[in-house]
C-alpha cells in the first residue's frame, strides 16, 4: 500500500518546533543509548549579545543502531513495534512537519544504514544498507536541516514569517527535560544512567540522572457511571531550586508529559514557594492521547447514560482535585486556613449562598470560581423544588409527610430568594457610597441607581411590579407600594397614564410616583424626586427644590384628583447648602445619618399642599443601609 506521505504530515496540527528534537531523543532512550548528544545547528547573528535561531540539529546516540526490525518499523505507518515503550508508529512523520530534509547514518548488526528521509521518500532508493566488517559499537546520527516553510518564510507582501526557536540552549535543555520528565524519572527508578548533552557553539549543558528529582507516587481510581473501574497514578515531587521556578502540572501518555491540568485543577504558587512537579498517567491516558502526542480524544463532560468503555475529564479531574489537594495539605497545613477565609469572603459577600458556599472542599479555592459554582447549585436547587412542590400539588391525594417535608424546602428556598434580594440591595447601597466618596458630578449614574432613567413601572393586574424595577426603597420601603412610576418621563406622558392626555411637551421629573389603590381614584398621592450631582456647587442644587414645586402645580393643574404632593431633592449637603435651607425655613429632621441632615419645609398655602423634603445622600445611605442591616445580619446567622 502506497502512502502520501505529504497528505499524512499536512493534517498534524500544532506541533511545535522541537517536537522533532523530543521525538528523537525518545527514540535513542527507548534503542537503549545512555549518551545522547544534539548539536545546535546556529543562525549567524550579527549581533553577538543576541542569541540566533536555531536552523536545525543534529543527535547522536550510542544505542542500538538501526536493526532489522526498527528499519522495517522505519517503513511502516503506525508500526506497532515498541509499542509497549508508547510508540505510535508515526512520530518520525512529525519531523517532516518541521524539517525538510532527515538523513540518517547507523551501525548496527554488522551493517552500516543510510537513510534519506523527506516527503518523497522511497524505501527502496532512499534506504542504504551496506555490509561493515570493522568492529565497532552501534551507534545512531540524525541531522535535521532546511526548515519548512511553515515555520520560516518570506512571503511575496509583508512581514517574515518565523515561528523557529531561538538556541538559548538553557531554555531548550528545560524544556527537553520538562517534555520527557516522565521517561527520565522511570529510567531513574529503574536504576538506569543516562546523559544527554546538548551543544551550542561553544556551551553545552547537560541532563542526567543527577538532574531529575525523586518523585513519589499516589494510586487511585476512577470509577465511571457504570461502575468501570481506571486506574491512575500520580507522581509528585517538591523541588528547592532557587535559580529556576517552576509549577509543571501535565497529563502524561506513553511515558511523555502532553498537555497542562485543567484550570479547576491547577495552582500558580505553594507557600514555601519551592518549585512542584506533578504527572499523571495511566494507561487509560495512553489508550486516549493523539498520535502527534499533544492531545487526548477524551470527551470532557460525564455521559449520562453511561459509559462501559470511557470515562471523561469531568470525572478524572474530580477525583484527580481530590488527589492533589490531599498532597498539598499534607505537606501545607496552613494553606486549611487561607482556604477558609476565602471561604468566609465569599459568605460575607453573598450570605444567601451560604450553604453552597460550605460544600466546596477546593484546596485552592479561586473567588469567582467558588461564587459561580454556589449560584449554580443555588439555581438547580430552586428549580427543583419548585417542580418537586408542583408536582405534588398535582396528585389526587398527597402524602402528609410529603406535603410538609415540601413546605419545609419551599419555605427555605422563599427565605434564600429574600436574602438574595436583600444582598443585593447592599451592593446598591456601597455603588452609593462610592459616589457620594467619589462627589459624583454625572446625574445619569446616580439617576439610573434609583431607576433606570426613560423608563416606567406598573402595578396593576396586568403588570405586577418586579423587586427589581426599581431602587426607590433608598428613599424609604415605603416606596415600593406604588401604582405606578415613572424615571426622566415627561410630565404628559405620566399624565397621560391616569387617563388625561396632554398634547405640548412638559419638563422630565427626574421621578415620579403614584400611590393609590388604582390609578383612576380620588385621593392620589404623588411622590417627586430631583436628583441633582454630589459635586455641583450649592445654588446650583438649590434649584432643584423650586424645580420639584414647578413639577407638582403643573402635574395638579392637569390632574386634580392628587390630594397632597411629598417632594424630594437628593444631593450632597455642604455648609453652605445647609445655611440656605435654614435661611429659607427648612427644618432638620430625625435621621440615623448622625452628622448628616436631612431638611423639610411645609408649603401649606400650595393647593394641593407639598411637603419639600431635601435630603444628603449620605444620609439616604446610612439609613438604607441601617434597615437592610437588620436582614443581613438574620441570614448571616441563619445560614
Amino acid at each position: 500500500m502506497e502512502v502520501n506521505l505529504t497528505a499524512v504530515v499536512n493534517k498534524f496540527r500544532n506541533i511545535s518546533y522541537l517536537q522533532p528534537m523530543f521525538e528523537a531523543v525518545s527514540n535513542s532512550l527507548e534503542a537503549g543509548a545512555n549518551e545522547v548528544v544534539i548539536t545546535l545547528n546556529v543562525e549567524d547573528n550579527l549581533l553577538d549579545d543576541n542569541v540566533g535561531y536555531m536552523t536545525g540539529f543534529s543527535i547522536f546516540d550510542n544505542g542500538r543502531g538501526f536493526t532489522q526490525e526498527s528499519i522495517s518499523s522505519f517503513k511502516t505507518l503506525w508500526s506497532s513495534y515498541k509499542q509497549e515503550l508508547g510508540c505510535k508508529g508515526i512520530g518520525r512523520l512529525t519531523w517532516l512537519k518541521v524539517f525538510e530534509n532527515i538523513s540518517i547514518e547507523s551501525y548496527a548488526d554488522g551493517n552500516d544504514i543510510s537513510i534519506n528521509f523527506t516527503k518523497n521518500f522511497n524505501e527502496d532508493t532512499d534506504i542504504i544498507i551496506k555490509s561493515s566488517d570493522h568492529l565497532q559499537s552501534s551507534y545512531t546520527n540524525i541531522q535535521f536541516k532546511n526548515v519548512t516553510q511553515n515555520y520560516y518564510r518570506t512571503p511575496s507582501k509583508g512581514t517574515i514569517i518565523d515561528k523557529r526557536e531561538l538556541a538559548d540552549i538553557d531554555l531548550i535543555r528545560n524544556k527537553l527535560e520538562k517534555h520527557l520528565l516522565v521517561k527520565l524519572t522511570f529510567l531513574k527508578n529503574q536504576g538506569q544512567n543516562f546523559n544527554i548533552k546538548l551543544k551550542a557553539e561553544d556551551k553545552e549543558v547537560n541532563i542526567n540522572e543527577r538532574n531529575i528529582p525523586e518523585l513519589n507516587k499516589q494510586s487511585f481510581e476512577v470509577t465511571n457511571t457504570s461502575n468501570t473501574v481506571f486506574p491512575f497514578d500520580l507522581y509528585y515531587s517538591f523541588v528547592e531550586n532557587p535559580d529556576m521556578k517552576y509549577i509543571e502540572l501535565h497529563y502524561c501518555a506513553n511515558n511523555r508529559a502532553v498537555s497542562k491540568f485543567s484550570e479547576n485543577v491547577s495552582f500558580t504558587k505553594v507557600p514555601d514557594n519551592n518549585s512542584v512537579i506533578m504527572l499523571l498517567t495511566s494507561p487509560y491516558l495512553d489508550k486516549m492521547v493523539n498520535d502527534e502526542r499533544n492531545e487526548f480524544s477524551i470527551k470532557q463532560e460525564e455521559d449520562e447514560e453511561g459509559d462501559f468503555e470511557n470515562i471523561s475529564f469531568t470525572e478524572i479531574n474530580r477525583t484527580l482535585k481530590q488527589n492533589v489537594d490531599e498532597i498539598l495539605s499534607t505537606r501545607y497545613p496552613e494553606l486549611n486556613n487561607e482556604r477558609e477565609s476565602i471561604l468566609a469572603e465569599c459568605i460575607e459577600e453573598y450570605p444567601y449562598l451560604a450553604k453552597y458556599i460550605r460544600e466546596d472542599k477546593s484546596l485552592y479555592p479561586k473567588k469567582l470560581q467558588v461564587i459561580k459554582l454556589a449560584k449554580e447549585k443555588y439555581e438547580a436547587e430552586k428549580l427543583k423544588i419548585k417542580s418537586n412542590f408542583k408536582n405534588l400539588l398535582k396528585k389526587k391525594k398527597v402524602n402528609e409527610k410529603d406535603l410538609f417535608s415540601s413546605l419545609d424546602d419551599v419555605s427555605e428556598m422563599a427565605s434564600r430568594e429574600l436574602a438574595a434580594y436583600i444582598s443585593y440591595r447592599q451592593q446598591i447601597i456601597e455603588a452609593m457610597k462610592k459616589m457620594a466618596d467619589n462627589d459624583e458630578k454625572i446625574e445619569k449614574m446616580i439617576h439610573n441607581l434609583f431607576m433606570d432613567m426613560r423608563t416606567e413601572s406598573v402595578n396593576n393586574e396586568h403588570s405586577k411590579i418586579s423587586s427589581y424595577d426599581s431602587n426607590l426603597w433608598l428613599l424609604d420601603d415605603k416606596f415600593l407600594s406604588y401604582t405606578y412610576a415613572a424615571s426622566d418621563m415627561e410630565i404628559n406622558k405620566i399624565i397621560k397614564y391616569s387617563g388625561i392626555d396632554i398634547k405640548e411637551e412638559i419638563d422630565r421629573p427626574d421621578l415620579a410616583m403614584f400611590y393609590s389603590d388604582a390609578p383612576d381614584v380620588e385621593n392620589l398621592s404623588c411622590v417627586l424626586v430631583e436628583i441633582k450631582p454630589f459635586g455641583i456647587n450649592h445654588r446650583k442644587k438649590k434649584i432643584g427644590a423650586d424645580q420639584l414645586r414647578d413639577y407638582a402645580r403643573t402635574i395638579y393643574k392637569n390632574n386634580n384628583k392628587i390630594k397632597d404632593f411629598w417632594v424630594y431633592l437628593v444631593t450632597k449637603l455642604d455648609d453652605d447648602l445647609r445655611a440656605s435651607l435654614t435661611g429659607d425655613d427648612y427644618i432638620p429632621l430625625f435621621s440615623t445619618a448622625k452628622g448628616f441632615s436631612i431638611f423639610a419645609r411645609y408649603f401649606s398655602k400650595e393647593i394641593p399642599p407639598i411637603y419639600v423634603v431635601v435630603m444628603s445622600v449620605e444620609a439616604i445611605i446610612q439609613d438604607a443601609e441601617a434597615r437592610n442591616k437588620a436582614f443581613l445580619d438574620i441570614i448571616k446567622k441563619k445560614n
